[in-house]
């Protein structure tokens, strides 16, 4: 199993939805900074679309566009779009 943890900040709103199983999901774009800059002597970031399960009510409650959160990912690999085990804003 891989594991990973970013800490960015989400460029659009989460979309959140539930289910047909009556579980909910948020989906939402995390831009992560790298911490090296570039031959410009610039910082680059990565935009990652992230999809959470476990967290999806928290995610809608607290989080929007521009906030700063810590996600923690599994299976990074296994999968073409990273899922969220835990998310927390900071």
């Amino acid at each position: 199993m891989n594991r990973v943890e970013l800490i960015g900040r989400l460029c659009t709103d989460p979309e959140v939805r539930t289910l047909s199983s009556g579980h909910m999901m948020a989906r939402f774009r995390l831009a992560v900074k790298r911490d090296r800059k570039d031959s410009n002597g610039e910082y680059q970031s990565d935009f990652l679309q992230i999809v959470a399960f476990n967290s999806a009510e928290n995610i809608q409650k607290y989080l929007h566009k521009g906030s700063q959160c810590a996600v923690e990912v599994f299976d990074v690999l296994d999968h073409a779009i990273p899922l969220c085990h835990s998310c927390h804003s900071l």
